[in-house]
């Protein structure tokens, strides 16, 4: 296909694939916190040598939002139990939180009207 169409879509291109990359994560995490209600400068703090959370206080409401930071963590889910194959392509995992635990506990205490 020529001439236009998803075949030449940005998708596609280089120039999403640097607009991604250059995106600051912790940057992308504030701007949906804002969106979501929440005060515009979140409280960051040092869990443990590897984990930070910022923290966002004032949400819509009164859903607690945090974004965790994994210093020097690839582009991993923490605690995931394939680390061992995934860790060389991948990059470094933690196992001071567990991602998934912590997602189910999330949304086992904050579920949608029905």
């Amino acid at each position: 296909m020529s001439g236009g169409g998803m075949f030449t879509s940005r998708l596609a291109g280089e120039g999403f694939a640097n607009d991604l990359l250059s995106r600051v994560i912790a940057d992308e995490f504030a701007k949906l916190a804002v969106a979501m209600g929440c005060d515009p400068v979140g409280d960051r703090a040092q869990q443990s040598t590897d984990i930070f959370t910022t923290t966002y206080a004032g949400c819509d409401d009164d859903v607690p939002v945090t974004f965790y930071e994994v210093a020097n963590g690839g582009h991993t889910w923490p605690s995931t139990p394939l680390a061992e194959q995934l860790t060389a392509f991948q990059g470094y995992i933690t196992f001071e939180i567990d991602a998934t635990a912590d997602s189910w506990e999330f949304f086992q205490q904050h579920t949608l009207g029905t």
